[in-house]
């Protein structure tokens, strides 16, 4: 098996997508909890996309432009103005969609990294940066974004972008709009960089450093769709750039059509946000509620998102023969692998805090927003798996 970090979130995905197909709540079925999807409000979604439907011919064509139809562009624009309020109206003509979040992370990244063959996209490394146990949506933590900067720098590869994933995976938290701006006016040498648009610029920021990447996948239960955007208010540079390259992520002309009908029909978008917050709540509430009472502990706090993240070895320890507070680092980390195996002997699919970049073992995170008979199946799965 390869340990290349590619290969490595291909596995992932790979085995993620099978067990989530396999789901049942059969006591023979596999059960998943692990993959980022919203099912709560899915119902809601296809009703809406199937009536009056308007499919035309122009869905089997390429449409208008590769990089995103104006309509549809022109509708997003709209939805990111009334629900996201930026510091500046957003323009269609700031954006360009692609068929998803990672075709358009490759394509940033191609768009700003340098290389000695231009052409290639390789040559851009990532860097993790460590914090440690800290709280890493404080503003304490912007000095571990700085120590790594200025050491990777040292070390001879300079970092061109700071990629912030806001909500929070798998935390289920926002940043503050403090600790963004601290991101934002470093003093370090480097070039400073943020990726939300809500900041007025002005004399803080060099806004053709703004970028922020946007899917419709999770903000609508609607991974199937493929469809994000790459939005740039102040750097349409980098936009013709990720353009040159468009034609390889192009989205359908269906994906184009349904988005933009949803997204112009004001009535059900208001009233679908606010259900769709009511929904995830409770159920986050749901999930939270019988972690407590079976003495697992989880990371508080979360307020947007799907998951929580919650530690499942402290409990699973607690029972162990012969445990104790002082057990190796060694120790935990193979009784962290047993309780993987456990799991899995479940039919139970969690997300592995090590494809998280946990840097403590025997985290998981659960995805809270599913349908309460598939929660309540894997939840109880989880507790047999401890005891077992």
């Amino acid at each position: 098996m390869s340990h290349h970090p590619a290969s490595r979130l291909s596995q992932r995905a790979t085995t993620s997508l099978k067990k989530h197909q396999q789901c049942s709540t059969s006591p023979h079925g596999y059960v998943s909890l692990g993959l980022a999807d919203n099912s709560l409000m899915q119902e809601q979604l296809l009703q809406r996309m199937n009536t009056n439907a308007d499919a035309t011919v122009r869905c089997l064509s390429l449409g208008d432009t590769i990089t995103g139809p104006v309509r549809l562009k022109t509708a997003i624009a709209r939805f990111f103005n009334h629900y996201f309020h930026p510091a500046k109206h957003l323009q269609p003509s700031q954006l360009i969609t692609t068929n998803g979040v990672t075709s358009a992370i490759e394509h940033c990244s191609w768009a700003i990294s340098f290389g000695k063959d231009v052409s290639l996209r390789p040559a851009a490394k990532l860097v993790p940066v460590s914090f440690e146990g800290g709280d890493p949506l404080s503003v304490p933590a912007v000095s571990r974004y700085e120590d790594t900067i200025v050491r990777s720098g040292g070390q001879g590869c300079p970092i061109r972008a700071i990629m912030l994933c806001n909500s929070h995976n798998p935390l289920g938290r926002c940043y503050s709009r403090d600790e963004i701006y601290a991101l934002s006016v470093w003093r370090h040498g480097q070039d400073e960089t943020t990726s939300v648009l809500s900041i007025e610029t002005d004399g803080i920021i060099d806004p053709s450093l703004v970028q922020v990447l946007w899917c419709v996948s999770k903000e609508f239960g609607s991974n199937g769709l493929r469809l994000e955007v790459v939005i740039s208010p102040g750097n349409p540079d980098l936009l013709e750039s990720v353009r040159d390259v468009g034609q390889y992520s192009s989205i359908s002309g269906l994906t184009d059509s349904l988005v933009a009908m949803v997204l112009e029909d004001e009535e059900f978008m208001d009233g679908y946000t606010r259900e769709n917050g009511q929904r995830l709540a409770e159920s986050y509430a749901y999930v939270v509620t019988f972690l407590d009472a079976h003495g697992i502990p989880f990371a508080r706090g979360s307020n947007a998102a799907f998951d929580v993240w919650c530690d499942l070895l402290t409990p699973y320890l607690r029972i162990q023969p012969g445990y104790s507070p002082e057990t190796s680092d060694v120790t935990t980390r193979e009784a962290s692998g047993e309780l993987m195996q456990k799991l899995n002997s479940y039919k139970l699919h969690l997300g592995n805090g090590d494809d998280f970049g946990g840097e403590q073992p025997g985290w998981f995170r659960i995805t809270f927003s599913q349908h309460r008979e598939q929660l309540d199946e894997g939840l109880q799965r989880i507790v047999r798996a401890l005891h077992s």
